[in-house]
């Protein structure tokens, strides 16, 4: 399938994630005068690529099945194409609206994820099973970048000799299904929510492999005597609480243990863990505080979502901070909540961080970003670190258009670098 692209805006940024590695770009079109000297550079099945940037006359010397309009005007376009360019009607295709009216056409072309459909909804080319309210779908179609990282974190732990990957905050298994073609390590999935363990032992049971999986109903913390319960929101998402009686027997509902205590049950060595991935809500220090043996004792790399809301959860990540200093942990890789690198840091920007992210709180600035993901790692893999973090971030170009002083139409090629 040979496709030719119209518009080079924010639209066409969001569907072209979705194009099918087995369609051919040959152009992309613009009505602006001003961008024909140009061409767009991409990334596509990981080369680098510049896609000639045409104008609407140019389009009869080409050779293409469909043109994909990506563009908000693209009803004008449409009429463009069909009215002005004489195009065959069958040949225009919007990608602005998408509807089950054009799947049919649609899924030579894209990814079905580009429908944002929860009944239909892929991760690493596999089906998963998503609750009604869950909002990754629309999410990662409207945010390029997000929670994309996934893979790439998977792809550490293969220059480790550990073999776990620990999931605190598994939710339905995204993550697994997300890695799971990165690493060959096992997973130990924590959620204490029943929609999402529900959801997840399902997902987990599609698998080939499953035996590489176990899931645990549990909250992990630090206060082992506190009893919680967790409340599900609109998103896809869960927030712990202490439950009322917290002193109670406990044996009543879903245990707390700490993830020192969890891997001791498991009789999983500290050595063998490879990663330690949190996703909690605001609870995420107290994971990692429950975890001091274990980051004391090996070589886990860490990626948590340091999402701070209220004081006392800043004075909680204090305290984490200062365990992950003693333990070795100085280097840390900062995201936005929106999957975009920030940078680089010591623990004393970690701290200043936080400090920023509790300011806002308190209302003395607007929201830039609603939290922090971090991966931390030890002196030993900061080199492995930024190799990933640089792979994950050459996907995503900080310059897309490129001035030429030629065109070649000769099967309309691009050239590659």
């Amino acid at each position: 399938m040979r496709i030719v692209v119209w518009g080079t805006g924010k639209t066409e940024r969001i569907i072209e994630q979705f194009i099918l590695d087995t369609v051919e770009i040959v152009a992309f079109v613009d009505n602006d005068a001003k961008n024909r000297d140009f061409c767009v550079c991409l990334m596509r099945n990981g080369k680098y690529m510049e896609i000639p940037l045409v104008s609407p006359e140019d389009l009869n010397q080409l050779e293409y099945d469909r043109i994909i309009i990506a563009s908000a005007a693209f009803k004008e376009i449409s009429r463009q194409c069909i009215d002005d360019l004489k195009i065959p009607e069958e040949k225009v295709l919007q990608a602005v609206e998408f509807n089950a009216g054009n799947y049919g056409q649609m899924k030579e072309i894209f990814d079905p994820n580009v429908f944002s459909d929860r009944n239909r909804f892929y991760i690493g080319g596999r089906r998963i099973l998503l609750d009604e309210n869950h909002a990754l779908p629309q999410m990662q179609k409207e945010l390029p970048m997000y929670d994309r990282f996934a893979p790439y974190l998977a792809k550490l732990t293969q220059g480790k000799e550990g073999k776990y990957i620990i999931d605190i905050g598994a939710n339905i298994g995204d993550t697994v299904f997300a890695m799971w073609d990165y690493t060959e390590d096992n997973f130990i999935c924590v959620e204490p929510t029943d929609l999402f363990y529900d959801l997840g032992e399902k997902n987990i049971r599609a698998l080939k492999g499953t035996e590489r999986v176990s899931f645990k109903k549990a909250f992990i913390t630090d206060e082992v005597d506190i009893r919680y319960t967790s409340n599900v929101y609109k998103g896809g998402t869960a927030v712990k609480e202490e439950k009322e009686g917290h002193k109670a027997d406990k044996e009543e509902g879903v245990p707390s243990v700490s993830l020192d205590g969890l891997l001791d049950e498991a009789g999983i060595l500290f050595q063998d863990v490879d990663l330690i991935k949190i996703d909690t809500d605001g609870f995420d220090a107290d994971c990692i505080i429950s975890a001091e043996k274990v980051l004391a004792e090996g070589t886990s790399l860490l990626y948590w979502e340091n999402a701070i809301f209220t004081y006392e959860q800043y004075e909680k990540y204090q305290k984490a901070y200062d365990l992950l200093e003693k333990s070795g942990y100085g280097t840390f890789f900062i995201f936005d909540n929106c999957g975009n690198f920030l940078c680089k840091a010591d623990i004393h920007a970690l701290r200043s961080i936080s400090a920023y992210q509790q300011r806002i709180n308190m209302n003395w600035d607007r929201v830039t970003f609603d939290y922090t993901d971090i991966l931390a790692c030890k002196s030993a893999y900061i080199e492995r670190c930024q190799h990933i973090v640089d792979e994950y971030l050459g996907q995503y170009l900080l310059n897309r258009k490129r001035i030429i002083r030629e065109r070649k139409y000769a099967g309309a090629e691009s050239r590659e670098k």
